[in-house]
């Protein structure tokens, strides 16, 4: 369904950038910034989100090698698979759901705006649930 060359190249694009935050080349902020403004690709939301949750949870990766091993993993089984322009599986969109909701798709300019203005919160939002789960 979403196999188009728009979203095979948008998912190459987020695949280069998941692998630079992953290396260490490209901070998540930049990365968000730099995201393929592609708002009606679930595949492509659900890789946000896991990057996202990939710096939100910083402070139990450094705690918690089996959690930071878990998490690097799975941004490395997204590079791979959206390196490939490939969707990902239905049941893992599924379960990403809940976390976002696919908005109206909008102009490039207005989602960069409302991605650094949201950024922040969502980061610190994540931190202060994490702790209270404690």
């Amino acid at each position: 369904m979403f196999n188009s060359e728009k979203y095979i190249k948008y998912r190459k694009e987020a695949a280069q950038l998941l692998k630079e935050c992953l290396f260490g080349d490209l901070i998540v902020r930049e990365a968000l910034k730099q995201w393929p403004a592609c708002n009606d690709d679930p595949t492509l939301a659900c890789a946000r989100h896991a990057l996202i949750h990939f710096e939100a949870d910083e402070d139990i990766s450094i705690k918690d090698s089996t959690y930071r091993d878990a998490q690097i993993e799975w941004i490395e089984q997204l590079i791979i698979i959206l390196s490939k322009g490939d969707e990902l599986p239905a049941n893992i969109i599924d379960s990403y759901e809940e976390f976002y909701i696919l908005p109206v798709p909008l102009n490039k300019k207005l989602l960069i705006l409302f991605t650094r203005l949201a950024y922040p919160f969502v980061a610190l939002i994540t931190r202060i649930t994490h702790t209270l789960k404690r």
